[in-house]
């Protein structure tokens, strides 16, 4: 990943502190926040191994992103583990 898109990435990471709901974002909301793009935050989230994909849709039908990093620290471990045992 070069130097800018690296530097996107992280903007977008960043950004995932500040959306509605503390923890899941639509695309254009990362985009509206970070400033990134909404071309580049798509080709980011769905090519990288720090984000994660909700299993359900917004409200408005779009796919939910966060990183992994920000789900460890909060979603309770109780949700994680039934999480993982309902897409095992």
């Amino acid at each position: 990943m070069n130097v800018n898109l690296q530097q996107e990435k992280q903007t977008i990471l960043d950004a995932l502190h500040h959306t509605e709901s503390g923890v899941w974002a639509t695309p254009p909301e990362l985009s509206r926040i970070s400033g990134v793009n909404l071309e580049s935050v798509l080709r980011i989230i769905y090519n990288s191994d720090e984000f994660l994909q909700c299993g359900v849709m917004s409200e408005d039908g779009l796919p939910l992103f966060t990183s992994r990093k920000l789900y460890k620290e909060r979603t309770p471990f109780r949700r994680r583990v039934l999480t993982s045992l309902k897409y095992a």
